[in-house]
């Protein structure tokens, strides 16, 4: 099968340009890099919209950022890593990220009742 090598979409075959990219299609396209695998939990915190606003903090700040629910849906409880929501960046950006949940902190724009992983 021709993939396209831009949007990565499938093709019948006898079919060699992109209708959406218009670019030559290819017989094999090589894996995504998974983007994801360098990033490193740096902080827990145990409210949602905060978590929501750390991450939205540091993406404003070129910051890529993922947050991870320890939350079980079906089960509203909110005791012990339950409650968790952990915030992880890229590798690379770790110093940078908690120097800015470390400033926001101090500045009052997040509250002190989060954690910093150990790294």
């Amino acid at each position: 099968m021709p993939y396209c090598p831009k949007c990565r979409a499938e093709y019948r075959p006898g079919i060699r340009i992109c209708a959406d990219c218009r670019v030559k299609l290819i017989a094999f396209l090589e894996p995504e890099e998974d983007n994801w695998v360098n990033f490193k939990e740096i902080y827990i915190s145990y409210n949602e919209l905060e978590a929501e606003r750390i991450k939205a903090f540091l993406e404003e700040n070129c910051i890529d950022c993922i947050v991870r629910s320890m939350r079980i849906s079906p089960y509203p409880i909110n005791i012990g890593n339950f409650s968790e929501h952990r915030i992880a960046v890229d590798e690379e950006k770790l110093p940078e990220a908690v120097e800015l949940i470390r400033e926001a902190i101090a500045d009052e724009y997040i509250s002190r009742r989060g954690t910093f992983k150990d790294f």
